[in-house]
């Protein structure tokens, strides 16, 4: 009896130690990013998205590890965090796109405005003393022509907004595209790079091909055969468009090292 008592203990342990081990994997904090500084989606941001303040109440007041914003190039290549194909400069709101615009027309818009849209640089001068991480979502289209951008011209537009930032601290900002030429083009010192798709098995080819840093994929796009594939690939990826604790639990069961979330607390919340 005493051999199987003994072999009952050890059992018994290997067990615990097993579930025990299965409970922190399960419970591996991600970093959250805020979506668009705060949220993009209206009924969750505090602030528009990408205006100074909504990137400031995340990264400060609600502690996210980081932020994610979108940015365009202006007619005159200057680097603007803005989301929308279209905007309404003038009186008669009569819709432009980014591209076809210079920085000069959106300071004319930004006058007497509460949240002006901002230029690159300045929130590269905010993150000089922050600590926290960024992802620049690389728009690289004109709706207004139905072309994309070009990717030389940006690639300078970046290196001219970063100039500031000291070459070490760039590696917390990862530029991230749909667009793998635009990708290919940038070179701007230890900057991170991740490619944006819906195609687990593209994004794990170009990951390779490029030597990317991550994968950005929408929640509703990720399945369990997708992220099985990324776990045997051993490619980082971040999940976008996660807002409700539905989404947020679907969100923990695959496990990813980044959530652009656009409800920080409850996201945070989740994992504590």
């Amino acid at each position: 009896m005493n051999w199987r008592w003994g072999l009952n203990i050890i059992l018994g342990l290997i067990l615990s130690i097993n579930s025990s081990c299965e409970k922190e994997e399960y419970h591996v904090f991600p970093m959250v990013y805020g979506h668009a500084g705060t949220a993009l989606a209206d009924e969750r941001a505090v602030y528009p998205p990408n205006s100074e303040q909504s990137i400031l109440y995340a990264l400060n007041a609600l502690d996210a590890a980081g932020t994610e914003v979108d940015v365009q190039m202006t007619k005159d290549s200057v680097l603007v965090l803005f989301h929308d194909e279209f905007i309404a400069l003038d009186q008669k709101n009569d819709l432009t796109c980014i591209p076809e615009v210079n920085w000069e027309d959106i300071e004319l818009h930004n006058d007497g405005k509460k949240h002006p849209i901002i230029r690159l640089s300045q929130l590269v001068t905010i993150m000089k003393t922050n600590p926290k991480k960024v992802i620049l979502d690389l728009k690289h289209y004109n709706y207004c022509t139905e072309e994309f951008v070009n990717s030389e011209t940006y690639n300078w537009a970046l290196n001219n907004e970063m100039a500031e930032l000291e070459e070490y601290k760039k590696w917390r900002f990862t530029a991230n595209s749909r667009n793998i030429d635009l990708l290919a083009e940038i070179d701007c010192g230890e900057m991170q790079k991740a490619f944006e798709t819906e195609n687990i098995q593209l994004g794990i080819d170009y990951v390779n091909a490029y030597e990317l840093d991550l994968i950005v994929i929408r929640l509703s796009a990720l399945t369990e055969e997708g992220a099985i594939l990324l776990d045997n690939a051993n490619v980082d990826y971040g999940l976008l468009s996660v807002k409700t604790k539905k989404e947020i639990k679907a969100t923990a069961n695959f496990k990813p090292r980044i959530i652009i979330s656009d409800n920080i607390a409850g996201t945070k919340g989740y994992y504590n």
